[in-house]
């Protein structure tokens, strides 16, 4: 089993599958690059408030591509059209692609094993991959597409329904604390339990890792009581306590 980290943008409506309300004061969200490029200011404050479902394509805002709304209780329709389908590429021919996505559905996209730059560590992984085909074209990611399915295959091969966690964070651009350090792997010695790969998903992230809970008293003892398990048989002190009385400092900020 493991767990993963989904990267999510600021919202300042708790996530929930509308429009900001104030999208003019929601600069955070535009320090992901995607974002910075699509976001008209304008036409969301004119929709400010909507609920995703009842709008058009043309009427979503820019954060729809990066899980803006996975809090979303309701069900909306986005459609894709695929990043390679231009020109004279062999993708020219596939056409827009509606999809539904359920409430609380979000999508999982592993940049990291998808990235070119990355090949050689993932082939050392899993010797037994596919080669990855050329592209007609400059492009950072992978490209073929049996060594695609193969390596989507691999990755979400041990996330379990109903067992898994998933930690959204994000990475920059928030209104809360830009230097949220919350969980850095820095020492040597690292007394922390990683039973079951516990902390995956949230040491991937490492100093910029950002929780915030919204009236929910269950998850805030929850997240707070997950990562500040620890098992110091070494030297017996009193980290445990140190790093509670932070991460309760740091949390009743959001609670």
């Amino acid at each position: 089993m493991k767990h993963i980290s989904i990267r999510v943008p600021w919202h300042d409506n708790k996530w929930n599958g509308t429009i900001c309300q104030c999208p003019k004061n929601n600069p955070f969200c535009m320090m992901l690059h995607n974002i910075s490029e699509r976001k008209d200011e304008n036409k969301e404050e004119t929709y400010a408030g909507k609920d995703w479902n009842s709008l058009k394509q043309d009427q979503l805002p820019a954060c729809v591509g990066e899980n803006g709304g996975f809090m979303n209780e309701k069900p909306y329709k986005r459609i894709f059209k695929h990043v390679y389908a231009f020109g004279e590429t062999p993708h020219a021919k596939l056409l827009p692609t509606t999809i539904e996505l359920k409430p609380y559905s979000f999508f999982g996209i592993p940049f990291r094993y998808l990235s070119r730059d990355y090949q050689e560590e993932l082939n050392h992984k899993y010797p037994n991959l596919s080669d990855d085909e050329t592209a007609p074209f400059p492009t950072s990611w992978v490209y073929g597409k049996e060594r695609q399915f193969e390596i989507l295959n691999h990755f979400r091969l041990n996330i379990e329904a109903g067992t898994s966690l998933g930690v959204f964070y994000c990475k920059s651009g928030n209104p809360i604390d830009e230097d949220a350090k919350l969980i850095a792997v820095t020492y040597e010695y690292y007394p922390y339990l990683e039973i079951n790969n516990l902390f995956e998903g949230i040491t991937r992230v490492k100093q910029n890792l950002l929780f915030v809970v919204i009236n929910n008293t269950v998850m805030f003892k929850t997240i707070q009581e997950i990562i500040t398990w620890y098992d110091d048989t070494k030297n017996n002190c009193s980290l445990c306590g140190q790093l509670s009385t932070f991460l309760y400092y740091k949390f009743n900020l959001f609670f």
